[in-house]
């Protein structure tokens, strides 16, 4: 136990995961251990929600860090009110989660856009380093989130590393003993009306250097099916998720979008997807031809860059 202290005080003090304290206004701005960004998100959201009355909801995974919000608007009333709601590797369960977590508050979602991507149906048991908010889940769930930080902060490669960094600056390896990537770009640049966060470096890196991304060419024969395919429960939480937009009578969007790999979703859940939430409001993207026009159109195997954001927005609105 005398042991123990001494790194329990540690790690409250630096709170590698910003999962501990408050912090402003980001948590992971400029910092290159991994963060989970839905704990951030939700945490802006409950901080700002009486300021800036939020009712336009950008939903997704990391990659819809470059649905600019900016690019959005031109798209709404001039009443929207954007809030990025991402979380790294987002499940159907985190989106459900949100929007009920807004819904129950009393808060509107008059305009949302999600992005549905080939790898989209997961659930929580995947990605146990982005642990859903205990917001979200319930105050009773705010010992197990604790626990489970922790005790990455006692894993030995990661203990090593926090503290290399935080002593020296010295960057942490790409991979450690649990298998989580280390940024290999860190965030510089963040907007606390809207929670949108900027690579600036990197940006201006790839601008430069456009070889070190992806350069895709459009080829019908690399297309291929998704290995991750709806389940009972990810059916149910898209009916959840269409009823709370009913009930909202929500103005909204979902991009089915392209993939470096070429993977797309299965046949059967965009059908799914559009049974459930309308022809007119689903737009299949996942061959969408400027992400494979042989510019760099992907930094690296999953995001893509803010003008195919852009022009997946604009085409989302545009071909009804």
């Amino acid at each position: 136990m005398l042991i123990f202290l001494p790194i329990l005080v540690i790690y409250i003090v630096i709170d590698p995961f910003a999962v501990v304290r408050h912090h402003e206004p980001c948590p992971a701005f400029g910092s290159a251990i991994p963060f989970n960004k839905g704990y951030i998100s939700t945490c802006a959201y409950i901080d700002n929600r009486d300021k800036y009355h939020y009712n336009a909801f950008i939903f997704g995974s990391s990659r819809t860090i470059n649905f600019r919000a900016a690019d959005w608007k031109s798209h709404l009333g001039s009443d929207a009110s954007i809030f990025h709601f991402d979380a790294s590797n987002e499940t159907p369960e985190g989106i459900y989660l949100k929007m009920k977590y807004i819904d129950e508050h009393g808060d509107s979602i008059k305009y949302a856009i999600f992005e549905f991507p080939s790898i989209f149906f997961n659930d929580r048991s995947e990605y146990l380093s982005y642990r859903t908010p205990w917001q979200l889940d319930g105050i009773q769930s705010a010992p197990e989130f604790h626990y489970y930080y922790l005790n990455r902060f006692l894993d030995w490669s990661m203990f090593k590393s926090i503290l290399k960094y935080k002593a020296y600056g010295e960057m942490p390896p790409e991979e450690i003993a649990d298998k989580v990537l280390f940024l290999s770009t860190i965030i510089d640049g963040y907007d606390r009306s809207t929670n949108e966060t900027y690579f600036n470096k990197r940006d201006s890196l790839y601008a430069h250097h456009p070889e070190k991304g992806k350069m895709l060419r459009f080829d019908p024969k690399l297309f291929h099916i998704s290995k991750k395919v709806s389940t009972d429960y990810h059916r149910s939480l898209l009916h959840k998720i269409h009823e709370i937009l009913l009930r909202h009578n929500t103005d909204y969007k979902i991009i089915l979008g392209p993939m470096p790999d070429y993977s797309t979703l299965d046949d059967t859940d965009k059908t799914l997807i559009i049974n459930i939430f309308g022809e007119e409001n689903v737009s299949d993207l996942s061959r969408f031809s400027p992400a494979y026009s042989g510019k760099m159109t992907f930094y690296d195997h999953i995001h893509f860059t803010p003008e195919i954001g852009k022009e997946m927005i604009d085409s989302a609105y545009f071909c009804q």
